[in-house]
């Protein structure tokens, strides 16, 4: 079933999700027995999709169709069916889709030529969306719809306009446009750092020489992102940050995720060239992220953004909030990834208390399944064996290994990534030679465009010292 679409978009449900699905089919489809009975047999494999139990030919087996694969094919596509329907469904029962709903409810009505049940359920949708109005992307363009829904709509032989001119439209999508562009701004200028193609220069200058709205908070809040991620000023992106904590029922939460992303993308990218302040910065937004459950979606955490958290703690010196946040948040990660992500970041804590032995000893027997975890716990096994040796043949010999890795595993992995590694090895290789000047290996560091565990080898440039 790997290929099915219903594996794939199974595989994107987290575990309370599967069980409420199993729910509804049970509910609803109770005459389908066989479609229940499938549906809770893929289920179990939750956290191991993967699984060659989970070939057509195998479940088929398991379900007892006598290598039937085209019954269970089809019954597949049925449930791919159903599962969308139901999460439409859902969709449509959050708060976030609750105009959409209501429009679909007056179309209903209208068709039906019911209009006095019509006029009611318009007004209490304006009246509803006056005192709940959440200033985001559609605002504006919502308003405009609710009154030309009722615009060409008698009303005992008159039209109500709801004192709803046409400047008032164009004005409303003014607003709209600029709030607009300066969020479809922020995501081209977060893009262009991996896209050939050249800035569009000509709508930056429009957002940057336009003033925002003072009653609008959706213009104002990305049109400050903006700013703060096309100059890199760190008041303009500590203004940005108060914004975000200030926009509870003023911007939508998912207006709230994209700045939160935005802002965590920028702080890191700055923190890779000066750790103070951006180090610090960063880590108080990932402490906000886990305050108000952005960082933590349907109950889960990334293993990647799990390993980012404790190694900025670590960098910032906070490394009792890595420890609580490793005890408290681990329930978070997938329950099949709890057991590396737990060890890597133990690791990382232990490094950063230099506890080298500790690393070596949590790491060295470890085989990570995901690459990125191979590389970082194989970066911190080999400083680890710099600090312990220094220049030994033994330290030699985990470079050279290393760097055998790097060829072997490169196959389907960015060159800006693998860079970073090679230029790592490298420094580590320039310090042991004790060839060079300090200023020519620092000039190095400081120069390269990706480099791992950068500002530990500033750190052990301090103590370098030329052989001759």
């Amino acid at each position: 079933m790997h290929g099915t679409k219903l594996l794939q978009l199974v595989k994107t449900l987290s575990k309370k999700e599967l069980k409420a699905f199993t729910k509804y089919l049970k509910a609803n489809y109770a005459s389908s027995a066989s479609l229940v009975k499938l549906f809770e047999h893929i289920e179990s494999f939750y956290g191991d999709w993967e699984s060659s139990d989970l070939q057509l030919d195998h479940v088929s087996t398991a379900l007892k169709q006598a290598n039937n694969t085209k019954a269970i094919s089809n019954k597949s596509s049925d449930l791919y069916k159903i599962l969308l329907d139901y999460l439409v469904k859902k969709e449509l029962d959050t708060e976030e889709y609750t105009f959409e709903k209501n429009t679909i409810i007056l179309g209903i009505l209208e068709k039906r030529n019911l209009d006095k049940l019509r006029a009611q359920k318009w007004n209490a949708i304006k009246k509803a969306f006056d005192q709940n109005k959440k200033v985001d992307s559609w605002t504006p363009v919502k308003e405009i719809q609710i009154n030309e829904l009722n615009y060409y709509k008698k009303i005992g032989n008159k039209y109500d306009a709801s004192n709803k001119t046409l400047r008032d439209s164009i004005e409303l999508l003014h607003q709209f446009e600029l709030g607009l562009k300066s969020k479809y701004a922020c995501e081209i200028l977060y893009r262009s750092q991996f896209l050939t193609s050249p800035h569009d220069e000509k709508l930056y200058s429009f957002i940057l020489n336009t003033v925002p709205s003072p009653d609008n908070f959706f213009q104002h809040i990305f049109h400050t992102l903006f700013k703060t991620l096309y100059t890199s000023s760190l008041p303009l992106y500590r203004e940005t940050f108060q914004l975000l904590k200030d926009s509870d029922g003023k911007i939508s939460e998912k207006d709230k995720q994209i700045i939160f992303l935005h802002l965590i993308n920028f702080s890191a990218k700055q923190s890779r060239k000066n750790q103070q302040p951006y180090g610090t910065e960063l880590l108080a937004l990932f402490k906000f992220g886990l305050e108000t459950k952005i960082l933590v979606k349907d109950q889960q955490i990334t293993r990647v953004r799990f390993h980012n958290i404790v190694d900025v703690a670590c960098k910032t010196g906070d490394i009792e909030f890595g420890r609580n946040f490793i005890r408290d948040y681990q329930k978070y990660l997938p329950t099949n990834q709890i057991a590396d992500t737990v060890i890597l970041a133990k690791a990382i804590i232990s490094f950063a208390e230099k506890d080298f032995e500790g690393v070596q000893e949590r790491l060295s027997r470890m085989n990570f399944k995901y690459v990125d975890e191979k590389f970082r716990a194989q970066s911190l096994i080999l400083s680890s064996f710099f600090e312990l040796q220094g220049n030994s043949s033994t330290t030699w010999d985990k470079c050279h290994a290393f760097k055998a890795f790097l060829d072997r595993k490169n196959t389907h992995i960015g060159k800006n990534f693998l860079a970073g590694y090679r230029t790592y090895i490298n420094t580590i290789e320039k310090l042991m030679r004790e060839e060079l000047e300090k200023s020519e290996i620092q000039r190095y560091i400081v120069g390269a465009d990706n480099i791992v565990m950068k500002f530990w080898l500033l750190e052990k440039l301090k103590s370098y010292r030329k052989k001759y």
